[in-house]
């Protein structure tokens, strides 16, 4: 059974997406694929795309027999599940095509994932079959800290998926933050987390909670040019997670004016 069907995890997504582009597109989501280990036809502005979230310790269990020159192991296939670590963790999410969306995990999740792994953990992000596109492993999560913020590109050619590519952080922003710099990202120290030794969920602080943002770059089925990573890059002065974190308390403080109303 591929893994991503086979674990549980009280990991919580929230997908938010940000509309950058008004370019127009032809109808809506007609993409009927909400498992990421299934074949992709070619996609269109607007189509959802499901991708699955893998997570183990290190990085090199994500290569066969741990040689990194060697071709990553899928979660999507059997044989290569089974030579992952029982400890792997999964979650999927569906962003839509050329809106900037996001992949978060809560305080909560951070807890639990630091219960079942040990030091360093890695992740990456999979979709389709036959082949499965896999990004390369990047660490989210160190013995004295937390990735708050990656950014990964979904690039097609002529709608077909074709690559998932992480966007490297030159740290810049880092030591302004008081974070530390761990192989291209920022880092939160774990002590700056407050109840980082609860099951509190409640942690409004962006730096604590991994915020995996989606882009697009390339063209759709029908050669529409999808824009939305060439656009955070004009955005650059600001963090998305910022951003968003602004968003999500806008929306939340909207729905607790009607609440009120009500």
């Amino acid at each position: 059974m591929p893994l991503f069907s086979s674990c549980k995890m009280s990991m919580v997504s929230i997908l938010i997406l940000l509309v950058l582009s008004a370019k127009r597109s032809r109808g809506a989501d007609d993409n009927g694929v909400y498992n990421p280990c299934v074949t992709l036809g070619r996609l269109k502005m607007k189509d959802g795309i499901s991708l699955g979230v893998g997570m183990v310790n290190g990085i090199s269990s994500w290569y066969n027999n741990s040689d990194v020159n060697s071709n990553l192991l899928s979660p999507c296939s059997s044989q290569s599940a089974a030579q992952l670590p029982l400890a792997a963790r999964t979650s999927v999410f569906r962003p839509v095509i050329e809106q900037i969306g996001q992949f978060e995990l809560d305080n909560a999740s951070y807890v639990e994932l630091r219960r079942n792994f040990t030091g360093d953990a890695s992740l990456v992000v999979f979709a389709g079959r036959n082949p499965t596109v896999i990004s390369k492993p990047r660490f989210f999560l160190y013995a004295d800290g937390r990735v708050p913020e990656l950014t990964l590109d979904i690039h097609f050619e002529e709608g077909k998926l074709i690559h998932l590519i992480w966007k490297e952080d030159d740290c810049a922003a880092c030591y302004a933050k008081n974070q530390l710099c761990r192989d291209g990202s920022c880092v939160t120290r774990e002590t700056d987390c407050q109840s980082a030794d609860t099951t509190n969920s409640t942690i409004t602080d962006y730096n604590c909670r991994l915020m995996i943002i989606i882009t697009f770059s390339g063209v759709d089925r029908y050669s529409q040019l999808l824009t939305t990573w060439y656009q955070i890059t004009h955005i650059n002065r600001y963090s998305m997670a910022s951003i968003f974190n602004a968003l999500e308390r806008q929306i939340q403080e909207g729905l607790e004016r009607l609440d009120r109303s009500g």
